[in-house]
């Protein structure tokens, strides 16, 4: 594999296949990481977002990918924009592409699922990040909502929408089926 770009990972992402083969930790200068990416109330409360920041630092997980491999990782990624910056990963100072939140998206923080915090606890382990980022995501794991333990089976579908109908409506789409489903189920018990 001839890697065409780096990419810094901070959501979900760090939990990807790639990013957890070939992830190193990495920082981001003059940015911060946050639970501000706002998602549906009960299902997905808030995902991370990464936000400019003058004196904070966003830990993240750097990945030497091809041009199609970022494509796909990030394909289902909306609300963001493809910003070029410099990460210091071991040491270097490294170019990196990183999805950056459009500020007309930033909400309030507040805790995400504790099924997308669990893939964050996984990806940060995996990939070194400071202790104290990994503390903060077990704590929104053990803080965050249990509703998407329940609906994990639902995800694949749902992501698999997402580029098309974008998050809200793949979601709208899997309960409405999801309801279409109990009908059928409840007519066909009568």
């Amino acid at each position: 594999m001839t890697a065409d770009l780096h990419v810094f990972v901070y959501g979900a992402l760090m939990d990807h296949p790639l990013a957890l083969e070939r992830g190193r930790a990495g920082r981001i200068a003059d940015h911060a990481v946050g639970f501000v990416a706002p998602g549906l109330a009960v299902l997905e409360p808030r995902f991370l977002g990464l936000y400019a920041a003058p004196g904070s630092t966003a830990h993240g997980v750097v990945v030497a990918v091809t041009a199609d491999e970022w494509e796909r990782m990030a394909a289902h990624e909306s609300g963001y924009d493809r910003v070029e910056l410099e990460a210091e990963v071991g040491g270097e100072t490294v170019a990196v592409t990183a999805l950056v939140l459009r500020a007309k998206h930033v909400a309030a923080e507040a805790w995400p699922s504790r099924r997308y915090a669990a893939k964050l606890v996984r990806g940060a382990e995996k990939a070194g990040l400071p202790e104290a980022v990994v503390a903060h995501y077990r704590e929104a794991r053990r803080r965050g909502s249990p509703f998407t333990l329940w609906l994990s089976p639902l995800t694949w579908p749902i992501r698999k929408l997402t580029p098309v109908l974008g998050f809200e409506g793949a979601v709208a789409a899997v309960a409405v089926g999801l309801v279409l489903v109990w009908a059928a189920l409840v007519y066909a018990v009568r």
